[in-house]
C-alpha cells in the first residue's frame, strides 16, 4: 500500500498493515495499522485525483467509492498526515 501526502511525501506501508477508514459528512480519517499513521482526505481530493466521482453528489458516498477504489489499486492519496 503506498500513501501520497499531496504532491509532498509518499509512504510505502506493509501488505500487512490493516487499513481503517472513518467517514463523515465533511472528510475521512484513514488509520494504518500497526505503523499508527493516520490521513485525512477531503471529498475534493477524491474528485481531483478521479474526475468521475464529482457526479456522486453525497460526501459519504464520494469518499467510500473514492477508498474502496483507491486501496483495490494500492495507491491512496491524502490530503494531510494527522498527528496521533
Amino acid at each position: 500500500m503506498v500513501i501520497r501526502v499531496g504532491n509532498e511525501r509518499v509512504y510505502r506501508f506493509s501488505e500487512n498493515s490493516s487499513i481503517i477508514a472513518e467517514i463523515s459528512d465533511k472528510f475521512a480519517l484513514v488509520w494504518v495499522l500497526p505503523d499508527r499513521r493516520r490521513f485525512r482526505v477531503s471529498p475534493e481530493t477524491a474528485v481531483r485525483v478521479w474526475s468521475e466521482y464529482g457526479n456522486i453528489k453525497d460526501t459519504r458516498e464520494r469518499l467510500s467509492r473514492y477508498l474502496t477504489h483507491a486501496l483495490r489499486e494500492g495507491v491512496l492519496t491524502v490530503d494531510e498526515e494527522v498527528a496521533s
